[in-house]
């Protein structure tokens, strides 16, 4: 009876074993893709054409940094250090070397640029150096609003400031 038992719970549990085997690899499977054509900026994942990098839309023709172009009026809410104040004007324009890449000129109201990286609607202004300064953070685009809100920290000379700006085009 021992015997019997201990060869049923045996095989009750390579069952098991195999069942979610099989299951995990069947959710892993990419031949999931292998009768779907996407467009020439999309790629197949799990069965879904998905836009590659750096573009948006439908069919994927449209460059996610876009939106994120032109000239803005800043407003800017410091919880900790020093503002750079409001009412001044940036500039973002394109990156020609990266198409998801954009540069904000004038960035915290002292003539200097930052990098930041566009992901469909969000904003990131990766750690780096401009002037005697760093300066990093992220937001997004409000597509209802027609707006841009950052929450970045800058330091200059040891004082840190934690801010958010929003940016109204003009």
């Amino acid at each position: 009876m021992k015997f019997n038992m201990k060869t049923r719970i045996y095989n009750l549990s390579i069952l098991c074993v195999s069942v979610i085997f099989l299951l995990v690899v069947e959710s892993c499977d990419n031949r999931k893709c292998t009768d779907v054509i996407c467009g020439s900026r999309q790629t197949c994942m799990n069965g879904i054409c998905q836009c590659s990098a750096g573009y948006e839309g439908t069919t994927c023709d449209t460059l996610a940094r876009d939106k994120f172009l032109g000239q803005y009026q800043v407003s800017n809410a410091c919880v900790q250090g020093v503002s750079p104040g409001n009412g001044y004007a940036i500039q973002i324009w394109e990156d020609f070397n990266e198409i998801n890449k954009v540069q904000i000129n004038n960035i915290v109201s002292n003539g200097l640029s930052a990098e930041a990286f566009v992901d469909r609607n969000l904003i990131e202004i990766p750690d780096q150096n401009i002037g005697a300064g760093t300066i990093f953070g992220q937001g997004s685009f409000d597509e209802v609003l027609q707006r841009i809100i950052i929450e970045y920290n800058y330091s200059v000379n040891g004082q840190l400031s934690n801010c958010t700006a929003t940016f109204f085009p003009q």
